[in-house]
C-alpha cells in the first residue's frame, strides 16, 4: 500500500475506500480569491521582472511579444519552486515533530524549521500522527494537514504557515478537518480521527521566530466552505455555457431550462 495517496495531474486525493478522486481542501479555498494573495503573485512577477531584465532588455526591443513570454515563463517557474519549498518544508517539519534526524536542511526553510522546532519546544508540544490525510466521503473532499499536537492537556488540530496572507483561509480549513470522517497515515493504516480540543495556526518565520494563534472555526465557516466546494465542482462544468449559437439555433437553445437539475450542486 501505498505511504499516502499522492494527488494525481488534477490535484486531489483518490479515496482508499470509494477509489474515487476528491478534491483536496486547499483546492477547494483557492476559489477565495484574495488580494493579499494577489499581491504576492504580482510582487513574484516583479521579482523575476528584475531577474532577468538585463537578460531581456535587448529581446525586449525586438520581439516584444517574445519577451512577455520568457518573463511570464519565469514567473511560473518561481511559482513550481515556491510548491517544492512548501513540500520540502512539510517533510522537514514532519521529521523535526517526530525527533527523526533531518539531513541537511536547505536554506530557504531553514528558519522556518527553526522556528518550528522553537515552537515545539516553548510549547512543550508533543506532536501526534504529525503526517495525516484527512477524508469525508459523504462530502466528496480530502486533504493533508499538518498534524496534531497534545498542548496544555489538550488535543489541537495545528495548521502552520509562512505568510500572514494565509491567516484568512485557516479557519475554512480548520472546519472542514474537524469534519473529516477518519484518516490515513503515512504508512497507509486508517483510523479514526480523535476528537479535538481547538486548532492553532503557527506562523513559521524566515527568522527562526513564530506565532501561535487560536483558530476558531465556526458553522458558518463551514457552510461557506460547502459553498467554496460546490463552486469548485461547478467550476470545471463545460455544459452550463455552450458554445456559440446561431440566430436559426437559438430557439432550439432556449428550450432547456435555465436551471436544470442536473447542474445543480451534489452537496
Amino acid at each position: 500500500m501505498a505511504a499516502l495517496p499522492v494527488p494525481g495531474s488534477g490535484g486531489g486525493y483518490t479515496s482508499p475506500r470509494s477509489g474515487r478522486r476528491l478534491p483536496d481542501i486547499g483546492q477547494v479555498l483557492r476559489r477565495l480569491a484574495r488580494e493579499e494573495e494577489i499581491d504576492e503573485a504580482a510582487h513574484r512577477v516583479a521579482v523575476e521582472a528584475v531577474r532577468v531584465a538585463a537578460d531581456l532588455a535587448a529581446e525586449a526591443s525586438e520581439d516584444p511579444q517574445h519577451a512577455v513570454q520568457e518573463l511570464a515563463r519565469a514567473a511560473r517557474v518561481a511559482r513550481v519552486a515556491a510548491r517544492h519549498r512548501d513540500v520540502a518544508l512539510h517533510e522537514a517539519l514532519g521529521q523535526a515533530a517526530q525527533g527523526t534526524p533531518t539531513p541537511t536542511i536547505a536554506p530557504r526553510i531553514a528558519g522556518a524549521v527553526a522556528a518550528w522546532r522553537s515552537f515545539l519546544a516553548e510549547f512543550q508540544a508533543e506532536p501526534v500522527w504529525p503526517d495525516v490525510v484527512v477524508f469525508n466521503e459523504a462530502r466528496q473532499y480530502a486533504g493533508r494537514i499538518d498534524g496534531f499536537l497534545q498542548v496544555a492537556d489538550r488535543l489541537v488540530v495545528v495548521c502552520y504557515h509562512q505568510s500572514v496572507s494565509a491567516l484568512p483561509v485557516i479557519p475554512f480549513a480548520v472546519a472542514a478537518i474537524s469534519r473529516a470522517e477518519y484518516g490515513v497515515t503515512r504508512t497507509g493504516s486508517q483510523v479514526d480521527l480523535p476528537d479535538v480540543a481547538g486548532a492553532l495556526a503557527v506562523h513559521l518565520d524566515s527568522s527562526g521566530s513564530f506565532g501561535a494563534r487560536p483558530v476558531y472555526a465556526t458553522d458558518l465557516h463551514w457552510q461557506t466552505f460547502l459553498g467554496l466546494h460546490s463552486a469548485h465542482a461547478l467550476f470545471y462544468r463545460k455544459d452550463a455555457v455552450n458554445g456559440p449559437v446561431s440566430p436559426e439555433g437559438l430557439t432550439r437553445a432556449m428550450e432547456r431550462p435555465v436551471r436544470p437539475a442536473s447542474l445543480e450542486p451534489g452537496l
